[in-house]
């Protein structure tokens, strides 16, 4: 007999081995465009992440949007209590849309965090070594995705998000 994931996990969950809990969410399309100030970064969204529990983990998926010229963009995703950066990627002149993947997880303890490299974007966050972090997820947190532009001309834009939370 096999079991798939779901199956399993329900099997666990019945035997009473697990009391782990999944989160999506979205709150509407949350459109902004950052246009207004140049070479400094403005705060499009904030997203609060509850605490987490020792083996915790959020996913954040952002759908960016650009003005198609020839000006740097730059998008950033940080903690917004510590300035931490998690993601952080310049260029997209001739970029109009991106799809980031920013992960964190806990690892054992709430204040001690393993996350893809901040210094590259590409598909699914392949890059250069991981970041070892020390937020505190014993309370909830508030992360910031930024834009900054070099050109009144130009646009960064959060089209879209999708936040999915793992907190067993």
């Amino acid at each position: 007999m096999s079991l798939d994931y779901a199956e399993f996990m329900q099997l666990l969950s019945v035997a009473g081995l697990s009391s782990a809990s999944s989160t999506t969410k979205r709150d509407g399309i949350p459109t902004s465009t950052v246009s207004t100030t140049l070479n400094a970064d403005q705060k499009i969204k904030q997203i609060v992440i509850p605490a987490l529990g020792p083996v915790g983990r959020f996913d954040l998926e952002v759908l960016w949007g650009f003005s198609s010229d020839s000006n740097t963009k730059t998008i950033k995703i940080t903690d917004d209590a510590t300035g931490i950066v998690l993601l952080q990627s310049t260029g997209f002149a001739a970029s109009q849309s991106l799809r980031s993947l920013t992960s964190v997880s806990n690892q054992n303890n709430q204040k001690a965090q393993v996350a893809a490299s901040s210094s590259t974007v590409s598909a699914f966050g392949t890059g250069t070594a991981l970041l070892n972090l020390a937020l505190d997820f014993t309370v909830a947190r508030t992360i910031n995705i930024i834009g900054n532009i070099t050109n009144a001309a130009s646009t960064v834009t959060c089209a879209d998000y999708k936040l999915s939370i793992l907190n067993p």
